[in-house]
């Protein structure tokens, strides 16, 4: 169980949002998004990061 500050009514108001709304096309496999996350991870993650810049600055797009 997960505790919020907001309480049940916020995660009942996702749900019911969510059951609303018209399915989506399923996800595709992308070389080059699988790329930038590897490069990233290797970037960030040995550093101890935890953020979509890379650590020189790079943002999430340049990266793509």
């Amino acid at each position: 169980m997960i505790a919020t500050q907001e309480g049940i009514k916020v995660y009942d108001d996702a749900i019911a949002f969510l059951a609303k709304q018209k399915p989506l096309a399923a996800l595709k496999w992308n070389d080059a998004l699988t790329k930038a996350a590897v490069f990233h991870n290797a970037d960030i993650g040995p550093k101890g990061l935890m953020q979509h810049e890379s650590s020189d600055g790079t943002s999430f797009a340049a990266r793509l």
